[in-house]
């Protein structure tokens, strides 16, 4: 009789600290870009997909949650292929270093296997140019090479993106964001910011952040049109800490005489889809912006009709997908 009631003091306590936990939605005005009435979108296009990929299952965590399950890279690598989005962004990617000195017996896992290609390669497949971060190589950018060029990397080439945000002393810095200059095929050119902000610690987030878009700009970006996709580790419609701050000042401040706007989150639905399903801990971390294009991203999984990029299981957070539209010119 003790053990029930203790065990049912303790199941209260822990619906407790989740409701506690769980931050209140703020309504702030922010712009969404569901074609805003005095821009009208041209016939051209790209799609866009944006992916944390980390392997939800604890047989990763030694892995630190990177991609480690051959059967869970194999599911995503089928649905990136089917979509076959011109810009994709991914987080949480298995590096090649993290197999080099690891003797794998399980043969569900990544690194049980020689492979002749790197894992962001395996995943997206052929007829894509790469660039990874030059820290951990955990965050990546591929542009398909028939859409556009990614500037200082060659065509169908993996490399590494000098554009890295900085370590910051006593922060989680497996965590990096990249930018980098793409140059389309039909003359577009603008800047993609891929963003995996820490998980821990809103100082370290707005620190990355701040590095970025204020304290060193001028090193990031070139453009003054900008893509920003990722995983910010924080709810811009449910937050209220200090990086959630950050962000917004930012966000609403715009880029270079633009205003920002959303592709997902309250441009598709308000309050936003969940990007990240944990046990009373779902929020929506997963952003996709820009501040000159059109068009509205969907929740697979999430959204009405659409399929996980998992195919149902393996990623705690769900992958945004959107068919981009850039303005008719005046």
């Amino acid at each position: 009789m003790q053990r029930k009631k203790l065990f049912s003091l303790v199941i209260l306590f822990i619906l407790l600290v989740a409701v506690l936990a769980y931050p209140t939605r703020l309504e702030r005005p922010v712009e969404t870009n569901n074609q805003p009435p005095d821009i009208q979108a041209s016939e051209q296009s790209f799609s866009v997909l944006s992916a944390n990929v980390g392997n939800a299952n604890l047989g990763c965590t030694s892995y630190a949650f990177k991609l480690c399950e051959q059967s869970v890279e194999n599911s995503i690598s089928a649905g990136i292929k089917a979509l076959a989005p011109d810009i994709i962004g991914l987080q949480e990617v298995l590096a090649d270093w993290q197999c080099a000195d690891r003797d794998e017996r399980d043969p569900n896992k990544v690194c049980a296997q020689a492979h002749k290609e790197s894992q962001i390669q395996r995943l997206v497949g052929p007829g894509y140019t790469i660039l990874c971060d030059a820290r951990r190589n955990f965050t990546c950018l591929a542009v398909k090479e028939s859409f556009a060029n990614i500037q200082g990397c060659a065509p169908g080439d993996l490399c590494v993106a000098e554009r890295t945000t900085s370590e910051i002393e006593g922060c989680e810095n497996n965590f990096a964001s990249l930018t980098a200059s793409i140059a389309t095929h039909t003359g577009h050119f603008f800047d993609v910011a891929v963003l995996h902000l820490p998980a821990r610690g809103p100082s370290c987030r707005s620190a990355v952040l701040e590095e970025l878009f204020e304290v060193r700009s001028a090193d990031f970006f070139e453009s003054d049109q900008l893509l920003l996709m990722g995983d910010i580790n924080l709810d811009p419609w449910r937050a209220n800490d200090v990086s959630q701050q950050t962000w917004t000042r930012i966000f609403e401040a715009g880029w270079l005489g633009r205003s920002n706007s959303y592709h997902s989150g309250i441009a598709e639905m308000n309050p936003p889809h969940y990007t990240l399903r944990v046990p009373f801990f779902d929020r929506t971390l997963d952003v996709l912006a820009s501040n000159f294009l059109v068009g509205t991203a969907e929740v697979l999984g999430e959204s009405e009709g659409s399929q996980r990029l998992d195919g149902g299981r393996g990623m705690d957070h769900r992958a945004l997908f959107a068919t981009l539209y850039f303005p008719e010119e005046n």
